[in-house]
């Protein structure tokens, strides 16, 4: 019960997160269905790891519960809509706990739908070490003339834990 109330309550505070966002990002014009954008590169931050999970990093690994994240995000957009609408799916490879001396490999893949502001919203698998589970996600993209900063809120829900992350990246403008 608790936690399906907290996955409501994630879910609620990662689309008002991406929707009230919008005072934040500029228009991304390369989000229109004339133009191609490309928000793949470089993903790093941190996630703080709850319940089993936590208690197996630590029992076999040594690792505190709040982790360094590094990693790619590889996106490719499926949905574009002439309002800047996109659909997109993303993998993303991460490497956790690097600064404890350990290499903790897991892979996402999130469906989901980003606006012409740059708000984002998705939802998919993801494996690690901790077993599988589903993730949610949200954000949004700021943008210099050259560069687009994501800046990312992800949870994600196992069997017996969860584990929230916040990334962030860069790549250039196209």
């Amino acid at each position: 019960m608790r936690r399906g109330f907290l996955a409501i309550l994630t879910s609620i505070s990662l689309l008002l997160i991406a929707t009230n966002a919008r005072s934040f990002s500029p228009d991304l014009p390369g989000n229109s269905p004339q133009g191609r954008m490309n928000l793949s590169g470089p993903r790093f931050g941190v996630s703080l790891v709850k319940g089993d999970n936590a208690n197996r990093l630590k029992d076999k690994f040594d690792v505190k519960p709040i982790v360094s994240q590094f990693g790619w995000q590889f996106e490719t957009r499926f949905l574009s809509t002439t309002d800047g609408f996109a659909g997109l799916s993303e993998w993303i490879p991460l490497v956790a706990g690097v600064e404890q001396g350990v290499f903790l490999p897991s892979l996402s893949w999130l469906v989901g739908f980003r606006s012409a502001k740059g708000n984002e919203i998705g939802f998919g698998p993801n494996v690690s070490l901790g077993g599988v589970g589903l993730v949610l996600a949200g954000g949004i993209t700021a943008r210099t003339e050259t560069l687009n900063f994501p800046f990312n809120v992800a949870v994600a829900l196992y069997k017996q834990s969860i584990t929230i992350s916040l990334l962030v990246g860069f790549n250039a403008a196209e």
